[in-house]
């Protein structure tokens, strides 16, 4: 007789469970003789290891058993993906990782049973023929199964499906002196379709981000098996990381309410990731919200015992504060956390930083009045640290305190260390006004011709930088370049003063069409004598009798002894004519 391999393989299951245990290897002497059971019976359900009482007969299988029809009641509702419980009774099976998702390992069920040698081997031609065993290098010892296999599983299953919990708990006490390491399946009680459910594809979806997919699968699976879950150690990485990536995400385009919504299940008190309390912080700074912004700090700093964080992640949450808080505020909270030498040297950074906090608003200050200066311990904590580290921020930070305490000739020296690390306007600014202070006049205009390009976005500063250039008694030669210059920040600002100084300037050096253009656009700007006069003599220096007429019959009446001036005025000459002034630009209409 023959039978087919799963007709075998469920008899070595149940071959299995039988010799488990010594109770089915004889009958009970005071239960009444009943014929044994054909062991090859494929349905048949496995024998409890516990023996039956002569008070309680055993139950005789039908003689055609079949599973379960139909899985037990199903709740009406779907329940939401949660955190692992911590209950331990029915105890959760590990998950492995997504990478390498492991599957129950099913024995060969021709393979020589590991029941005790002393059990009787069934009879009937059940194993007249075994398959071939398979062949292992001598020097290669057989792998022992680290944990319970499908075959070992079986019974404690088929009491779970038949809600005989007695049964369901001397099956376990076997595994688990079989297995030391045995933890309850965590789909013991769920559906027969719903065990065939496996992590692998919601792992997939996970190393992608894709929760919109994971939580559709989940949905899918639990309208066929409402009590079904995901596994403990998915749920759990699940929702961090779905955590994580939405507010990482939220905070990248500074939506701030939703980093705060995504945020909504974090204790600032335990939560250990501090990337994501910075996120919050971060959040309900640029929200306003000070009361949630004080609830994250406090959670953050002012842990105790092994709750503490490191010291590195307070010093970087203090470095923040300063940015939040007052500086009283801030300190007091040093004070409070700098238990350790340690810590003290640590918090050297923020206290430096508070300087520079410190600093700062002394110099945005509008205040005119004579300034009282900030304590010598923040100024030389600063001073050190620029020093050692040479960060142009520092050291114009340094220059323009100077400046504002009117002590122009030691700001020079910090700008001149700034704009030697960082060229930007700013520092040229700073350099230039602490030159022009100690009326170093020649000094501080190359540092404006020197920045022409950069001091050209602020046309004001630039034009009180280059005008005292032009307006010197005696004519001197100029840079074209700086004329361009100068010329464009006067039609940039639509300076009526500085017009006026390049059209005296091009007069003086004879180039008459340009004075006439200059004093023109200083005169439509704001009228005054002095540029109506310009102008007029630049038409008679070109000859322009028509228009000088026209400019009289126009303006003589508002400026009547502007005329007589005109006519006793003498021609334009320069005492030093060894320099040729460069050609003035004209001003474009406008």
């Amino acid at each position: 007789m023959t039978y087919s391999s799963s007709s075998v393989r469920y008899l070595a299951v149940v071959a299995t469970v039988m010799l488990s245990t010594s109770a089915l290897a004889q009958n009970n002497t005071a239960a009444p003789a009943t014929p044994a059971a054909p062991s090859f019976r494929l349905v048949d359900p496995p024998v409890d290891p516990g023996q039956p009482t002569a008070a309680q007969p055993q139950q005789q299988p039908p003689s055609q058993p079949t599973p379960p029809a139909s899985a037990p009641a199903a709740p009406t509702s779907v329940a939401p993906l949660q955190a692992p419980a911590t209950a331990t009774s029915p105890q959760p099976v590990q998950t492995p990782a997504p990478s390498s998702p492991v599957t129950p390992a099913v024995t060969n069920p021709t393979a020589p049973s590991t029941a005790p040698a002393a059990a009787p081997t069934p009879t009937g031609g059940l194993l007249e023929e075994p398959a071939a065993p398979v062949e292992t290098p001598e020097a290669t010892a057989p792998a022992l199964p680290t944990g319970p296999t499908e075959v070992d599983l079986a019974a404690l299953y088929y009491y779970a499906e038949q809600k005989q919990e007695d049964r369901v708990a001397a099956e376990a006490a076997r595994l688990r002196l079989k297995y030391p390491d045995f933890v309850m399946p965590s789909d013991l009680y769920l559906p027969r379709e719903a065990r065939a459910f496996n992590d692998t594809i919601l792992w997939k979806m996970y190393e992608t981000n894709d929760f919109a997919g994971i939580d559709a699968e989940i949905a899918r699976r639990r309208a066929i098996a409402p009590q079904w879950n995901p596994s403990a150690d998915f749920s759990m990485k699940y929702i961090q990381k779905k955590q994580r990536v939405l507010m990482t995400e939220a905070t990248r385009v500074q939506n701030w309410p939703a980093v705060i919504d995504a945020a909504k299940d974090i204790d600032p008190k335990t939560e250990t990731q501090a990337d994501l309390l910075w996120m919050m912080i971060d959040a309900y700074a640029n929200m306003g919200d000070k009361t949630g912004l004080s609830a994250v700090y406090r959670g953050i700093l002012f842990r105790d015992g092994d709750k503490r964080l490191p010291d590195a992640i307070l010093v970087t949450t203090l470095q923040k504060a300063t940015r939040d808080f007052p500086p009283a505020d801030v300190r007091a909270a040093i004070a409070k956390i700098a238990t350790t030498p340690a810590m003290t040297f640590a918090l050297q950074s923020v206290t430096t930083d508070m300087a520079r906090g410190d600093i700062s608003n002394f110099n945005a200050s509008t205040d005119t009045t004579p300034q009282t200066p900030l304590p010598d311990d923040d100024i030389q904590r600063l001073k050190a640290a620029a020093t050692a580290q040479g960060k142009p921020a520092d050291l114009a930070l340094l220059g323009w305190y100077y400046y504002k305490l009117n002590q122009p000739a030691v700001s020079a020296e910090w700008f001149r260390k700034a704009l030697a690390v960082n060229d930007s306007v700013d520092n040229a600014k700073g350099l230039y006004l602490s030159l022009a202070g100690q009326n170093l006049n020649d000094e501080a205009y190359q540092v404006a011709a020197s920045h022409l390009k950069a001091l050209s976005d602020d046309p004001i500063f630039l034009l009180n930088a280059l005008s005292p250039q032009f307006s010197k008694p005696q004519i001197e030669a100029i840079d074209p370049a700086i004329i361009a210059a100068y010329s464009k920040s006067i039609m940039d600002a639509k300076s009526a003063d500085h017009a006026e100084i390049l059209g005296w300037y091009a007069y003086n050096s004879k180039q008459f069409q340009a004075s006439q253009a200059w004093f023109d656009k200083a005169f439509a700007w704001k009228q005054s004598a002095d540029r109506l006069k310009g102008l007029a003599l630049s038409f008679m220096r070109q000859n322009n009798k028509s228009g000088l007429a026209d400019l009289r019959d126009q303006y003589g009446s508002l400026y009547p002894d502007m005329w007589t001036e005109i006519k006793a005025g003498p021609p334009p000459s320069r005492r030093r004519p060894a320099a040729q002034p460069a050609i003035t630009t004209v001003p474009l209409p406008g």
